[in-house]
């Protein structure tokens, strides 16, 4: 509680981000449900035209990111020309969509719904909807649906790689909780989740999600089995 009230006093507007999406709509920002910036005390937001930022439903944005909606390049053109020009655009980022750590956006910049831009990118232009946009300036390398199979094939193999890396830091076998973002590999009953799986399970789309889950085939019978398959896999190694 201490913690919170310091923060506050520290950040102001931007100590969380309930407060900041607030400070922002109240600036005129036009902003959808369920959006989320995370280390929001990080974010820039240009706000000299905050009318022309449009920001959808479900969007996350990771730390780091800067929305800008106008650029002082003229400050060059007059001292070499003599002459001010203004320069002004809109930023639109359309719904479900994730904005990895340290993007930038430029004034006349539309991403479209259905996207994930990934760390470190530059967007300047239109990324369409159902999109994975990398790169400076952001290029689209893959479809959604590309991008959803392709993480889909690779579960299995980052959970071993982590449960391997934690056992030969600790010698030991890992916590479940470690998987937070793995469960689907071991289980597919509500009523086993812990806290934290609960939450990532339940939310946006709750219904969809909850019908998938108890619906799929687990690789594995439990938890305790997945184990075994990583402690078989890394005596393999050791092996060879």
């Amino acid at each position: 509680m201490i913690n919170r009230f310091l923060r506050k006093i520290k950040y102001w507007y931007k100590s969380d981000n309930e407060s900041f999406i607030k400070y922002l709509r109240k600036k005129g920002i036009t902003i959808g449900n369920n959006v989320h910036f995370y280390g929001c005390d990080q974010a820039h937001i240009d706000l000299q035209y905050p009318f022309l930022i449009n920001i959808g439903d479900n969007v996350v944005f990771a730390p780091g990111c800067r929305l800008i909606t106008h650029d002082f390049s003229w400050f060059t053109l007059k001292c070499k020309f003599g002459q001010v020009m203004g320069a002004s655009g809109q930023i639109s980022i359309g719904e479900n969509t994730f904005i990895g750590s340290d993007v930038t956006i430029l004034r006349n910049s539309i991403i479209g719904k259905n996207c994930v831009i990934g760390a470190g990118s530059l967007v300047s232009g239109v990324i369409p909807s159902d999109s994975v946009a990398v790169g400076r300036p952001a290029k689209v390398i893959m479809s959604i649906d590309e991008y959803f199979n392709k993480r889909q094939k690779k579960q299995l193999d980052e959970a071993v790689q982590l449960f391997q890396l934690y056992f030969n830091k600790y010698k030991k076998v890992p916590p479940q909780k470690i998987f937070k973002e793995y469960f689907w590999l071991f289980s597919n009953k509500t009523d086993s989740l812990n806290t934290e799986e609960r939450r990532l399970l339940l939310g946006v789309n709750e219904s969809q999600t909850v019908y998938k889950f108890t619906n799929h085939r687990c690789l594995f019978k439990s938890f305790s089995e997945f184990c075994e398959y990583c402690l078989k896999l890394s005596n393999e190694d050791v092996k060879r």
